[in-house]
């Protein structure tokens, strides 16, 4: 049979072999003792607790921590984000403001155009008033000569016909 070296350890748990003997020594351990021991126990197990407690807090803090980088890190972006659009809605108010102010100029030339198509329309009327009222008067005043023409021409022929009538030998009174 082989023989096991003395200096190797024996990984397979030890078996509780509680002997009467074993029994006896329990029985002889004073209330005083199982109360140390006890306390000892149960600090032990607080001490557990509270560094597993102690771990999860880490954990919980350094996912805080992460999570408070990732909302710096967002807060960042968004600033940037309205920071952009700040620039964006200036430059479009700028550029709103320069075709309001472009608007205004077109609106007050396009005025100016419509208020000297204005004075040149009453020009314009007065001149035909007064060409309508020189015409009138020229129509009046040829008519007035077309007038004397005619009492012109009438008295032409009525003189004519008084030569022709003494050249004829008859005297005619008019």
């Amino acid at each position: 049979m082989p023989t096991k070296p003395a200096n190797r350890k024996n990984t397979k748990p030890a078996k509780n072999t509680a002997t009467p003997s074993n029994v006896s020594a329990l029985s002889s351990i004073t209330s005083e003792d199982f109360d140390k021991q006890s306390e000892q126990l149960a600090g032990q197990e607080r001490t557990a607790k509270l560094q597993l407690a102690s771990k999860k807090v880490e954990g919980v803090l350094i996912k805080g921590q992460e999570q408070d980088v990732k909302n710096t890190a967002l807060a960042d972006r968004v600033n940037h984000a309205e920071a952009v659009r700040g620039v964006q809605s200036q430059t479009m108010a700028q550029k709103l403001s320069q075709e309001n102010n472009q608007l205004t100029f077109a609106t007050a030339e396009t005025a100016l155009k419509q208020e000297s198509l204005n004075i040149q329309k009453e020009g314009l009327e007065s001149y035909n008033t007064f060409g309508r009222d020189m015409l009138a008067t020229q129509k009046d005043l040829y008519a007035a000569k077309l007038q004397a023409a005619r009492a012109s021409v009438q008295n032409f022929i009525a003189s004519a016909q008084n030569e022709a009538a003494q050249l004829a030998g008859e005297v005619i009174d008019v």
